[in-house]
């Protein structure tokens, strides 16, 4: 089956999108917005997402990055509001998660992506850990990481927002919301995410039409299993 060389990486960067609008869209609840945290911390690491780096709009890649690291700085910032940025937090997973996100800032980096001036997207997590007694885990080498990501750039001297700017109730220290607000102005056509990259909400004639071969890629068998709520894995 073949629609466009790009429809792979947009449906990558069309799911990440799904998760950002997710995060917004769950206002104060701070347990639903760790959990988009941590689906995208993990997923993050993996292969697949990878691939959203070969969209032909490298800017737009750019954009995607930075959002995702001002999504869990904000995050982060949340559950310092909460007094839940803590060695003994109720969030039981705080340094693994943290670390993840720390290893998905120089994966973003080596694509050339979060430019030297975004110190802050890649440093935060590491200030936070020292700040609040967190021990970073859930990858390897981490010791390494942070010594990599303080090679340039000491982490006492990374610029972060004063602790007086997150003091409100509706406070947004690391730009997010406004960052999202111009994300769907630039790229919303009309609206981020959806799922019209998603082949499993096509027509069968779409994808007889997208096939080599003229026939439906999903059998019977896939089709009754979508229609029961159950997700497609690729074997």
């Amino acid at each position: 089956m073949y629609t466009y060389n790009d429809h792979a990486a947009y449906g990558i960067v069309e799911s990440i999108e799904n998760l950002i609008l997710d995060y917004d869209e769950a206002k104060d609840n701070l347990d639903e917005k760790w959990v988009i945290c941590e689906t995208l911390g993990y997923f993050l690491q993996t292969d697949t997402a990878g691939v959203m780096f070969l969209i032909d709009d490298s800017m737009r890649a750019n954009e995607v990055c930075a959002m995702l690291a001002r999504l869990f700085l904000s995050m982060l910032a949340r559950l310092e509001r909460a007094n839940l940025l803590a060695p003994d937090s109720r969030i039981t997973n705080l340094g693994a998660i943290m670390g993840l996100w720390m290893l998905a800032a120089r994966v973003f980096s080596g694509y050339g992506c979060l430019e030297d001036d975004d110190e802050e997207e890649q440093l935060g997590p590491a200030r936070d850990n020292r700040e609040y007694d967190i021990t970073l885990a859930g990858t390897r080498k981490i010791a390494d990481l942070i010594a990599e990501c303080e090679e340039d750039t000491p982490i006492e001297e990374v610029d972060l927002p004063v602790p007086e700017s997150n003091s409100g109730p509706r406070a947004d220290p690391f730009g997010f919301s406004s960052n999202l607000k111009k994300y769907k102005v630039d790229h919303g056509s009309p609206k981020i995410g959806g799922d019209k990259l998603d082949i499993t909400t096509f027509k069968i004639s779409e994808r007889r039409a997208a096939a080599f071969d003229g026939r439906d890629p999903l059998g019977t068998d896939e089709i009754a299993s979508l229609r029961q709520g159950m997700v497609l894995m690729m074997g």
